[in-house]
């Protein structure tokens, strides 16, 4: 995934869920780590405003974390991701999986 998304939607995710820059890392899983359902759809209608693109949701089995949003916005706006887990990706990873609540 390309690190200047995954920093916007993780942005995005932290200002539309008010979870912790610390909770929000690739592997945040939006319902069984941030435990948000109507904080999931502004997420993603914030998404959808910031690279204007359409993420259908049909497909959000595909996008429950932060990094898999990631991967999935790239390869919408017509980037290959790379290979490997979204905690490898970015630098500066992997970071400890924040608890469950």
């Amino acid at each position: 995934m390309d690190p200047e998304i995954y920093e916007r939607v993780r942005r995005i995710t932290i200002e539309e869920t008010g979870c912790s820059g610390e909770e929000a890392t690739p592997n945040t899983h939006f319902f069984d780590d941030l435990d948000c359902s109507l904080d999931f759809e502004e997420t993603i209608m914030a998404c959808e405003d910031e690279f204007g693109i359409k993420l259908p949701d049909e497909d959000a089995r595909e996008y429950l974390t932060i990094g898999s949003l990631a991967i999935y916005i790239t390869t919408k706006l017509g980037r290959t991701p790379p290979e490997g887990d979204a905690s490898q990706i970015i630098s500066g990873y992997p970071r400890p999986r924040p608890k469950s609540r």
